[in-house]
């Protein structure tokens, strides 16, 4: 537990310019829940800044709370996106994430997330599928949560 949070004040400065950081319960089974702690940062647009659609590369990461068959800190260098460009507080996107992660007493291995992103003001939703690689191991979620969301920046932006 102490590497863990040693690790998260690492990652802090990460989390704290990222453009959308968020806490909340991830819903994996029926009456299950699953805390998860997000970041993502957005760092390259590859289309005009004028087009209603934002293609994109990012990174981030998500801490999952042990005792399921994905869990542990998901370390994803590399995220592609899709999201609206518009100054509607309103954000919705489809994300496809790559990254490693490190898991709790299931193993480590490369995972691949595919989802879909929605939020408004402070509170975001996101459904999707986490699949580690190396384990052939998977599991659908569906996270809910409040932080700091895109939606959230652009109202602050449009007062």
């Amino acid at each position: 537990m102490k590497k863990l949070v040693v690790f998260f004040f690492i990652l802090f400065p990460v989390a704290a310019s990222a453009q959308s950081f968020g806490i909340g319960s991830q819903h994996v089974k029926k009456e299950k829940l699953q805390l998860s702690i997000n970041s993502y940062m957005p760092f390259y647009q590859i289309n005009s800044v004028s087009s209603p659609v934002v293609v994109g590369l990012g990174s981030g990461f998500d801490y999952l709370s042990p005792g399921f068959k994905v869990s542990g800190l998901n370390v994803k260098p590399v995220s592609l996106f899709l999201m609206n460009n518009s100054s509607s507080p309103f954000t919705f996107g489809v994300k496809f994430d790559a990254g490693y992660n490190f898991g709790f007493g299931r193993g480590n291995g490369v995972a691949l997330t595919p989802s879909l992103y929605a939020d408004a003001s402070v509170y975001y939703i996101s459904a999707g599928y986490d699949y580690n690689t190396h384990h052939d191991t998977g599991q659908f979620f569906v996270r809910i949560g409040v932080g700091l969301t895109l939606g959230f920046l652009k109202d602050l932006i449009n007062r």
